[in-house]
């Protein structure tokens, strides 16, 4: 819930900067049980135990959560009507704007493309 109340504060500011800054740190919030996992792989801790079967519990549900979610989310809600106003309605941006509004719109495209499949990857 701290991710989605310094987001809005962000947004309220209207600094789409810090606000994926403050979205992509969210996002790694799985990365803890993602670690862990390795971690008990790595020890031979596999899967009948209780503590990896947990971990693998929520390492799904935070990278469902955090990185599916909540970038969707954030993606369809926030920077959508941000890029569609800075691209076409407003006449004041300059073209160098511009493509780093693109440049920026593609990382996070990028971005949620891997997550999908790496989500795919958790599941399948």
């Amino acid at each position: 819930m701290l991710g989605y109340s310094l987001m809005y504060l962000s947004e309220w500011t209207l600094d789409y900067t810090t606000v994926f800054g403050v979205v992509m740190l969210f996002m790694e919030f799985s990365t803890i049980f993602s670690n862990s996992r390795w971690l008990m792989f790595q020890h031979g801790v596999s899967g009948g135990n209780i503590v990896q079967s947990i971990n693998s519990v929520m390492l799904f549900f935070s990278f469902l959560i955090c990185r599916i979610y909540f970038q969707v989310y954030t993606v369809v809600v926030s920077a959508l009507p941000f890029f569609w106003f800075k691209m076409v309605e407003s006449t004041t941006t300059t073209f160098i704007y511009k493509i780093v509004l693109v440049t920026m719109a593609l990382g996070v495209f990028v971005n949620m493309l891997l997550n999908f499949y790496w989500a795919y990857l958790i599941v399948h």
